[in-house]
């Protein structure tokens, strides 16, 4: 399919703060490469058969899954008996299902418009992470983010990227390890080229999540408490956070055309939150635990002012992570992840 899109903005997308939003609405290619994906979903039961990793259909075996593994989670949280947040696990990985990890789980784009490229990124380690919390015998790797968004984009750095485009790379190119292609997450390196095999074996499968208002709410939430992290763009700004009953949540206010991501799912008196990460640094303070600076907690009706203001933007979407197995591979969970102090 050829790219009949301009593949750069003039510069009013840099933020107040000097970061460049950098998510675009949908417009008639991005909407062409919505239909080709979802036309191309897969059976859920399929998954991981062979080869590249495929488009997931929403069908009842897989929210069969996501309320099987939710329910295991929510029990799990109960307990206080194992927490999947990813930056815990990543805390408390294991030799055999440790890579190499030299830089944040979650970081600063800058003044690159690589938002939706970071978007993908935080959802695809965010979904690895939890996945070896609940058993699955993977190595996690940090990746970066700027070869596939670069790529996604015809070999440009110019303007951003809408979410179902970024969704077909994150898919079909995979996600470049640090180990190949460097840390450097402002400037695509030269020698990239040499990262394409790796990134092949750490696709994202992709579900793109069907509903709208309090159905979207409740099935991002579906998917974060089983573990997925979810990528998206909108135009509702994070214009800070507040601290209620020591929990650091997101104030909403003010407009930008952004990419984010929610990886992570607790139930605090009954009220569902999920964690949503930004790629503006760590610039979100407080709250009772311990959670990266990078992001805050919305609650269900934060999330649907939120989810609400993703129209125009595309399908959010969720990951199912693709990476190398370990050498272990014995099917259990032999490490523990405790819950942070207080919980």
């Amino acid at each position: 399919m050829k790219n009949s899109r301009k593949l750069w903005l003039p510069p009013q997308l840099l933020d107040d703060a000097g970061f460049a939003n950098g998510c675009l609405p949908q417009d008639d290619y991005d909407r062409e490469v919505s239909e080709l994906l979802e036309s191309s979903a897969l059976p859920f039961a399929t998954l991981y058969t062979a080869g590249d990793q495929p488009i997931v259909k929403w069908d009842s075996d897989f929210e069969e899954f996501l309320d099987l593994r939710g329910n295991i989670v929510a029990d799990m949280m109960a307990d206080k008996s194992r927490c999947i947040f990813p930056w815990r696990v990543e805390s408390y990985l294991p030799t055999e299902n440790r890579g190499n990890i030299d830089t944040p789980l979650y970081y600063s784009q800058g003044g690159v418009p690589s938002c939706m490229g970071h978007s993908a990124d935080f959802a695809y380690r965010s979904s690895l992470l939890s996945a070896i919390a609940m058993g699955a015998p993977l190595v996690y790797e940090t990746t970066n983010p700027i070869v596939c968004w670069y790529l996604s984009k015809g070999r440009s750095t110019r303007g951003g990227q809408s979410v179902t485009v970024m969704a077909e790379y994150a898919n079909k190119t995979g996600h470049f390890l640090t180990s190949d292609v460097g840390i450097n997450n402002l400037q695509v390196p030269n020698n990239y080229s040499t990262g394409n095999e790796n990134a092949k074996k750490h696709q994202s499968a992709i579900i793109f999540i069907p509903g709208n208002g309090d159905a979207l709410v409740q099935n991002v939430v579906r998917c974060n408490k089983a573990g997925l992290g979810v990528a998206l763009g909108n135009s509702l700004a994070v214009s800070g956070v507040t601290i209620k009953d020591g929990i650091r949540q997101a104030i909403l206010s003010g407009k930008w055309a952004h990419a984010t991501s929610f990886n992570a799912w607790m139930q605090r008196k009954g009220m569902d939150y999920c964690f949503w990460t930004n790629s503006h640094g760590k610039r979100y303070k407080g709250g009772a635990f311990g959670e990266p600076e990078d992001g805050a907690w919305m609650d269900t009706p934060l999330m649907r002012r939120f989810l609400d203001a993703s129209t125009g933007y595309g399908r959010p979407y969720a990951v199912l992570a693709e990476a190398v197995w370990n050498k272990k591979f014995n099917l259990k969970i032999d490490f523990t992840v405790p819950f942070p102090t207080g919980w």
